[in-house]
């Protein structure tokens, strides 16, 4: 229990962080600096639970509970290709919903129309939580 609750803490950090960089390439949804840190606290908890569901995923698949595996190839490559699909799917359905939207400053991947930071996230923040996790297990 106490490590799905570092998980969780480190997921959480980790997005927030993120979401708070990547605040100027969205148009603003939000009033003033409380504003800002309420949605984006909002925003890292639900990118928390796709984190969470990306590992539980991985860990069905691989046949083990969250960090019990060494960090190999074809754990990062299925953490990847999931946070990929997600990040996608979700910004995709966001956009349509008029939950946000992009600013000038956001690169937007060709043929997907979504933005690549987002994306990333997906991507980059679940391999650095399993990698500190594994670290912090050795």
């Amino acid at each position: 229990m106490k490590k799905i609750l570092h998980i969780i803490l480190l997921a959480f950090i980790l997005n927030f962080v993120w979401e708070i960089a990547q605040a100027f390439l969205y148009r603003p949804h939000y009033v003033g600096l409380m504003g800002l840190i309420m949605v984006h606290i909002r925003a890292s908890v639900g990118d928390v639970v796709i984190i969470s569901i990306i590992l539980l995923l991985e860990s069905i698949i691989f046949g083990h509970f969250f960090m019990y595996r060494k960090v190999d190839f074809k754990r990062i490559l299925l953490i990847a290709i999931t946070g990929f699909i997600f990040a996608v799917l979700i910004e995709k359905y966001a956009l349509v919903a008029g939950r946000w939207s992009y600013g000038p400053m956001m690169p937007i991947i060709p043929f997907l129309h979504v933005g690549l930071s987002p994306i990333l996230q997906m991507i980059i923040i679940p391999i650095c939580v399993v990698a500190i996790m594994q670290k912090k297990k050795e």
